[in-house]
């Protein structure tokens, strides 16, 4: 099928078409689907929260990885707090900024809720 697709964009049919045929519904969010359509699928995300509390404050610190992408959020617990992106080169940097600024909110005592 997705041959089919490719040979039907190639000889010009618009990419577009498929989206909004319902018959190719099922297929809509298939990582190869998309690709032959010269779509890229939507980036994974995961978001994880910690909280500090003590007997002066209680704090949350959230990130979320999507792509190349980190999302910050910070600020005290029961606000919305104050948020940050951060870009980097591919979605692997992302990950390692990501493990390396969790490690360190656990070291000083945030823990994940």
């Amino acid at each position: 099928m997705l041959e089919a697709i490719t040979l039907s964009i190639e000889l010009g049919k618009e990419p577009e078409r498929f989206l909004a045929d319902t018959d190719f519904e099922p297929f809509w969010e298939e990582p190869d689907f998309l690709k032959a359509l010269g779509r890229e699928p939507a980036a994974e995300s995961h978001a994880r929260r910690f909280e500090f509390h003590d007997a002066k404050s209680a704090k949350f610190w959230s990130i979320e990885v999507v792509g190349a992408e980190l999302n910050l959020a910070w600020g005290k617990v029961g606000t919305a707090g104050q948020s940050k992106t951060k870009s980097f080169s591919d979605a692997a940097a992302a990950e390692k900024e990501a493990e390396k600024l969790i490690k360190s909110k656990t070291t000083k005592g945030y823990e994940e809720v």
